[in-house]
């Protein structure tokens, strides 16, 4: 009969994960520059992260993931009313479905611009995994100038 000895000695205090979501962290400064690993970002601010990606990236700009982002700048050559609008909220709808489960939207609002021949979006959001009661906001607006 064997038995089997476990040595927890090396677990360090860095290796219990304290988060629930971990990303990349977008690198504000000339990345020649850091020192160390790459920067990281936790739990909302990694899902914050994630949903201005969604609005930055236009369809088949990332090589690997061609699919990945948006195709909302296609609506702002067509009329700028409620019924693009409309369309516009159910593209984001699809689009975070597919690319970002852990978000839960609370309300999103297009709002027509036609005197800038732009639309207005106001995105209410929870994150149920890490704080139901949580409401976070994102807010953009697409035109002509990308």
């Amino acid at each position: 009969m064997s038995s089997v000895v476990y040595d927890f000695s090396l677990v360090t205090q860095d290796a219990v994960r304290d988060y629930v979501f971990k990303d990349i962290s977008p690198i504000d400064s000339d990345i020649r520059t850091l020192k160390g690993d790459v920067p990281v970002s936790l739990d909302l601010a990694a899902i914050q992260n994630g949903v201005n990606n969604m609005f930055l990236f236009a369809r088949g700009e990332r090589v690997l993931l061609p699919d990945f982002g948006n195709n909302l700048y296609k609506y702002v050559y067509e009329g700028v009313n409620s019924l693009v609008g409309n369309k516009i909220v159910y593209e984001i709808r699809q689009m975070f479905k597919k690319w970002e489960p852990r978000v839960e939207i609370v309300d999103l609002e297009v709002v027509p611009l036609p005197d800038d021949h732009a639309f207005h979006i106001v995105m209410v959001y929870t994150v149920p995994s890490i704080d139901k009661n949580n409401v976070l906001k994102f807010s953009t607006a697409i035109n002509q100038r990308r």
